[in-house]
């Protein structure tokens, strides 16, 4: 008995649409029109039209996509104008994209932005993605006071009138002038 050997990449029938079957690992650059992913992929991918990336699929790497399903694992960059993670979903890295769906039991990891909108050039978006991360390390260091801040807390709280001993002096006395002898009733 004779078996025909499993094309890995195959056309599905309509101009600029590819599968990579599941048995099928391709490393390298991958451009077209819209590409199916059952097998592993490591590289990266260019497409005009859209990515799919099934529940037996694996892309490692960066992906520029007009839109994106991703339903297996992913590991890289990722830009498209609609991306969306099914609830088979497990995705690491940096996403970028106009409009998302996260569908519940994806597992996603990373970081997430919109893309840089026409005319904005990529290092104008990444400036002020380095702007955004400096002003995080800086509410990151205003977590700890220094010394100087610590020593000043421990002023206010020497300071403190609920730690005064006058104060307690001065209730006590106010209490006990209003007060007569005769016990009071319980309730």
């Amino acid at each position: 008995m004779s078996t025909t050997p499993r094309v890995p990449i195959v056309p599905t029938g309509t101009e600029g649409q590819t599968r990579l079957s599941d048995e099928a690992e391709l490393t390298g650059k991958v451009t077209g029109g819209d590409f199916a992913v059952q097998g592993h992929v490591e590289g990266d991918i260019v497409l005009t039209g859209w990515l799919r990336v099934g529940r037996a699929g694996r892309v490692n790497g960066n992906v520029q996509a007009a839109a994106a399903e991703i339903g297996g694992a992913f590991d890289g960059e990722l830009r498209a104008r609609v991306l969306v993670f099914t609830e088979t979903a497990q995705a690491r890295g940096r996403f970028l994209s106009d409009r998302l769906v996260i569908r519940e039991g994806a597992h996603v990891d990373g970081a997430f932005d919109t893309l840089p909108a026409p005319g904005e050039t990529e290092p104008q978006a990444a400036a002020v993605a380095e702007e955004d991360d400096r002003a995080d390390e800086a509410l990151d260091d205003q977590d700890e006071p220094s010394q100087a801040e610590s020593e000043s807390l421990a002023a206010v709280a020497a300071d403190d009138p609920a730690d005064d001993d006058s104060a307690s002096e001065e209730q006590t006395d106010a209490e006990s002038a209003g007060e007569d002898d005769e016990p009071r009733p319980q309730e």
